[in-house]
């Protein structure tokens, strides 16, 4: 069964919680009303794919997230940002004790763009990749477990870096 928001009521029973999201991500006010109000026209244009009420304010959080994230793309192109700089963005995160759902949703939306990029990555620079970073091993001992150079290693893993560095500098800015 479809529900048919009063997008008055949505208005101003969401309008702060989707504000705080956005100025969360965006870190200005003015770009976080800009985001709101995106937030509300795309929920009005998919308004016929609301089912859940009580999923409403967690669906509206995610648009805002990501239309946020959208508006920050947007600024960042043209501009390079560090993968240390996403990485501590992304850590402050983590680190605040107090994280509520649209900090959650960001951190996930994040998450999820770095997976697909590594996911994407050509086959031979995702094991090393991932060889390195989530077993902790030396391109040395990538090297003798993929029967491959130390030099190819090294060389694979400072292109992918910067592939990723480039991929999400053009979405990220810091």
């Amino acid at each position: 069964m479809q529900v048919q928001p009063n997008f008055e009521f949505l208005f101003a029973r969401y309008y702060k919680r989707l504000f705080y999201t956005a100025l969360n991500i965006t870190k200005n006010a003015h770009t976080a009303e800009d985001v709101v109000q995106e937030t509300y026209l795309k929920a009005f244009l998919k308004s016929d794919s609301i089912h859940d009420e009580e999923k409403l304010g967690a669906w509206l959080s995610a648009i805002a997230a990501r239309t946020a994230i959208d508006f920050i793309r947007k600024e960042a192109r043209g501009r390079g940002v560090s993968l240390e700089a996403i990485a501590q963005h992304n850590e402050l995160f983590a680190l605040e004790s107090d994280h509520n759902v649209e900090q959650e949703v960001a951190l996930s939306l994040f998450k999820e763009d770095i997976g697909q990029e590594i996911k994407a990555l050509k086959p031979e620079h995702q094991a090393i990749f991932l060889l390195k970073v989530n077993s902790g091993l030396k391109e040395d001992e990538i090297a003798k477990q993929l029967d491959l150079k130390p030099s190819t290693v090294k060389t694979r893993l400072y292109r992918t870096r910067k592939h990723l560095k480039a991929v999400l500098s053009e979405r990220y800015s810091a």
